[in-house]
């Protein structure tokens, strides 16, 4: 019994430095309340970053594909298939790229001066 008796009073007088930390940290503690709300200017964590990064490289090649796709398009409507003459693919690739090329408008005539 005695030694039952002082091992609860060692254990007590061990917790107490615990016991009194957790009071200091309780819920209406500043600290605590501050650390579960960041504000908007808080530095991103690791996994946040890397999250972003990726987010920004997808919409990236996303972006890229896009285009990619769009300009192939405008070459096959204006004839270019490698798959249908494959002897002539330089031709016809070079033919549909200057069909899709922005046409240059001649330049306009200079008026005229009354010499």
């Amino acid at each position: 019994m005695r030694k039952l008796v002082v091992q609860c009073i060692g254990t007590a007088i061990l917790s107490l430095p615990f016991l009194a930390v957790a009071q200091e940290q309780g819920p209406s503690s500043p600290d605590v309340a501050s650390a579960q709300v960041q504000p908007a200017s808080a530095p991103l964590t690791k996994a946040e970053a890397r999250a972003k990064s990726r987010a920004e490289r997808k919409e990236a090649a996303r972006q890229r594909r896009q285009l990619k796709n769009a300009e192939l398009k405008k070459l096959q409507d204006n004839g270019y298939g490698p798959q249908a003459n494959p002897e002539q693919y330089p031709e016809n690739l070079t033919n549909a790229e200057r069909k899709t090329a922005p046409q240059s408008r001649p330049a306009a005539p200079a008026p005229a001066s009354g010499q």
